[in-house]
């Protein structure tokens, strides 16, 4: 049996670990010869970086910006062979460890601009003059707690005047929950009263993703996106009359909210429209939901393991 490193963590059935929680594992030494060491460390890590280029379209000389962040998040750090037990006999050795993460953390993310990346690194050194140090790392994935941003249910509202009409348009929207888990339903109560002659075409809903990266320097970059399969009408809503629509908006498994970041904060908007006939505006309103995890009970747990040889 030869020389290998490796880091086994005991880790939730679905491979996620929650802010908060306590991270178990053990490095898994197995040497075939006694050997001594200079140290043997593990840490956890969790760090936060977001790059990205802006151009001024305006300018003669085509200049752009580079915008960059950086956060740390957590660093713990434990020896797990003191200098006075620096030996190990031939055999197999689990060297146990374990990390408490932080209540505040912001959920683990990868895009083409940002990365929160949260990872176990064990440090295993030689003894001697040309001792080297050898490196295994763990990546894990993270799921931070969320706070929720509004009581519920909650009533949001909306008047329209239409262009050269005197009379208005009045929406009401009651929203049962504006905390979701995951691909949860987002319920609605919606109330047109439309006191003009004018049919309004529809009531649009959908789902919008809000992306906000902001730099060292307190530059911001927003990106907003559609979620497809969040998209609704309704049949026209007519003049004189006071219509109710009950609707549900559909949220995906992979949707979840980051908060407790500062070079990243990713927010749902429900954005409800009344779409009035041209030449008349649109009437619109956005609620804030929040889509995340508010208790976990009762996961399974399994051992992940890490190698290095």
């Amino acid at each position: 049996m030869g020389l290998g490193y490796q880091i086994i963590l005991t880790q939730n059935k679905d491979g996620i670990f929650r802010s908060g929680e306590t991270v178990y594992g053990v490095l898994r030494c197995v040497i075939n010869k006694p050997k001594k060491f200079q140290f043997i460390n593990v840490s956890l890590k969790g760090i936060g970086k977001c790059s990205w280029t802006e151009s001024c379209v305006l300018s003669k000389s085509n200049h752009s910006t580079f915008y960059h962040g950086k956060e740390k998040y957590v660093s713990l750090y434990k020896t797990l062979l003191p200098k006075i037990e620096n030996s190990m006999l031939a055999g197999v050795h689990d060297l146990p460890f374990q990390f408490q993460l932080p209540p505040d953390l912001p959920s683990s993310f990868k895009d083409k601009i940002c990365k929160i990346k949260y990872k176990v690194v064990a440090e295993i050194s030689n003894a001697g003059f040309f001792g080297c140090t050898k490196k295994v790392e763990a990546e894990i994935q993270v799921r931070g707690i969320l706070k929720r941003c509004s009581t519920e249910p909650l009533v949001f509202g909306l008047t329209k005047s239409p262009f050269t009409i005197k009379k208005t348009v009045d929406l009401k929207i009651e929203i049962e929950k504006t905390f979701l888990e995951p691909g949860e339903k987002i319920k609605l109560k919606c109330v047109v009263s439309n006191a003009t002659n004018l049919p309004i075409i529809c009531l649009k809903i959908m789902l919008i993703t809000q992306t906000t990266y902001t730099s060292d320097d307190k530059h911001k970059h927003v990106q907003r996106q559609v979620i497809d399969r969040s998209v609704g009408e309704s049949r026209e809503i007519q003049g004189n009359c006071i219509t109710e629509l009950y609707c549900s908006v559909a949220t995906l498994e992979n949707l979840y909210s980051i908060q407790h970041s500062r070079i990243l904060m990713r927010e749902y908007k429900l954005n409800v429209a009344l779409k009035f006939p041209f030449p008349h505006r649109d009437g619109t309103v956005e609620i804030p939901v929040v889509i995340g995890e508010s208790n976990v009970p009762g996961l399974m747990y399994s051992n992940i393991s890490y190698n290095v040889y």
